[in-house]
């Protein structure tokens, strides 16, 4: 017997991050505010960490509340490899030669991300697949990706291509003398 609503266990596991952070940084103001010598200096780092995982939490959470994982097929995230197995087809993209990233929103209001690489393969891979929160985590290993633009498309009501994140072309940078 659970105590707790399907629906509200779904909206705590959505937000977890965002509580834990909260939760810890509760713990870090009392030690700030209650103690003194070591534990004080302890609070303070315990407050600094909590704050990030905070922000992480609020994109975590507002992403994953945009669409829910209902399609079929899952994804898998190891060691700088994103892999979709889905009934029909299965991709496996390696992260490494990624160089452009895109969410394209189609006409039944369907999420697929796009994953282009180096060589001109495109996978696809549609955000309703169990696993869909992996796709957020990925972008972790890409400086500059806007996690802005992912929940911008993953809630936006219009069809059309979100471009995540570029690979910046080195070559095209000025050099100095």
């Amino acid at each position: 017997m659970t105590l707790l609503r399907p629906e509200a266990r779904e909206t705590l596991w959505q937000w977890r991050d965002l509580l834990v952070g909260l939760a810890l940084a509760t713990l870090g103001l009392y030690w700030v505010l209650g103690s003194g010598g070591v534990l004080r200096w302890i609070g303070v780092v315990v407050i600094a960490l909590s704050a990030l995982l905070i922000f992480t939490g609020v994109q975590r959470g507002r992403f994953l509340g945009n669409k829910g994982a209902s399609g079929a097929g899952i994804i898998e995230l190891n060691e700088r490899q994103l892999s979709y197995m889905g009934p029909d087809t299965g991709v496996i993209v390696p992260l490494g030669a990624v160089v452009r990233i895109e969410i394209a929103l189609n006409g039944n209001d369907a999420l697929v991300w796009k994953f282009f690489t180096a060589d001109g393969d495109v996978s696809e891979i549609p955000s309703s697949a169990l696993g869909h929160e992996k796709l957020f985590d990925c972008l972790s290993g890409f400086p500059g990706a806007s996690y802005e633009k992912v929940i911008s498309a993953s809630s936006s009501t219009q069809q059309g291509q979100f471009v995540i994140w570029r690979k910046t072309d080195l070559t095209m940078l000025p050099t100095q003398h």
